[in-house]
This record gives structure tokens, sequence and C-alpha cells, in this order.
């Protein structure tokens, strides 16, 4: 049987994952919102954007389990005004419009 992912891989990622867990601004939001945040990382463009639509969200990022839209929608908004230590951190996500339509960026 072969290795569904590679070691090279395997590397990368857990110092990217060591690198977030230890991230001050993530352990600062409650656990949903973290979770919501890394399901985030998968379902967003190749720049980090993505439709932030809480109902869409769901659909995307949680779409085999019974989630809230209400709870999806705390955890957006949790995640876009957490702060950091200095006043130039801003949150892990920026939420903005274009048009009628809401985004959101990592």
């Amino acid at each position: 049987m072969t290795d569904p992912l590679p070691n090279k891989y395997l590397r990368r990622w857990r110092k990217l994952y060591c690198a977030f867990v230890e991230a001050e601004r993530i352990n600062r939001v409650s656990e949903f919102a973290a979770l919501t945040w890394f399901h985030l990382i998968g379902t967003a463009d190749d720049c980090g954007r993505f439709r932030a639509e809480p109902s869409r969200v769901l659909a995307k990022a949680f779409p085999h389990r019974r989630v809230a839209v209400k709870r999806v929608w705390g955890a957006i908004r949790e995640l876009a005004d957490v702060r950091g230590k200095g006043h130039d951190s801003g949150g892990l996500l920026v939420l903005y419009y274009n048009g009628d339509d809401l985004y959101g960026q990592l």
C-alpha cells in the first residue's frame, strides 16, 4: 500500500501546524472559531479569499456537520475581531464587501 501523503509534505505540514497552534491570536478564540479558521484555510482560494456569507461558509467548511448558521457567523466575527499584542495586529481574517457580496480574506 502506498503512503497517501509523502513524508516531505508531512514535514512541511507539521511545521505549519506547529506555527498555527502556537500562535497567540488563534489561542485567543473559542475552539469552534479555531476549527472554523482551519476549515477556511482548506476552502479559501490561493490568495486566502472566500465568500463569507455564513450559509456559504457552513456549506463549504462543514458540509457533513449539523451546525447552526448563527454559530458560524459568530465564529467568523470572532476571527475578524481577535487582536494580538501590539496595536498593528489585525484579526485572523478580514471581512469586506464587493458590491452586495460579503467576502473574507485570511
